[in-house]
């Protein structure tokens, strides 16, 4: 996303979204939420970096976070409905569930009624097992 000019306020599409990465993140930029913000790293248990350290970097993570950002126009899809079911698993997992809209389709029936956009997908190289 970030190689792209796309901005919160244009629709995001990722017609080939896998287990949803692609689209997640989306929505994570999209509120301003800083990657990992949900999870735990070990190097917060390294005696050298003091866990005020950490608390500071969460708290200033937190008080960037959008969460009021206006409805974001992100959406997955793929042609695997298991595919998709994961996607959203992901979603909910990620704190993001009613932030992206998934729905299994062929890449060749997309069509968007609104305007602009971006497409940003990681189309499989092989064919699934």
């Amino acid at each position: 996303m970030q190689l792209t000019n796309w901005r919160v306020d244009e629709p995001f599409y990722d017609l080939f979204c896998g287990s949803g990465t692609i689209p997640i993140e989306a929505a994570l930029i999209g509120q301003n939420i800083a990657p990992g913000f949900n999870r735990s790293f070990a190097a917060e248990q390294w005696e050298f970096i003091s866990s005020s350290v950490w608390e500071k970097a969460l708290e200033e993570a937190e008080d960037l976070a959008n969460y009021d950002q206006p409805p974001l126009a992100i959406y997955g899809s793929d042609l695997d409905p298991k595919v998709v079911e994961i996607a959203k698993n992901n979603a909910i997992e990620a704190g993001l569930a009613d932030l992206v809209g998934w729905k299994q389709m062929e890449a060749a029936d997309f069509h968007s009624r609104q305007e602009g956009g971006y497409i940003v997908s990681n189309p499989p190289h092989m064919e699934r097992g």
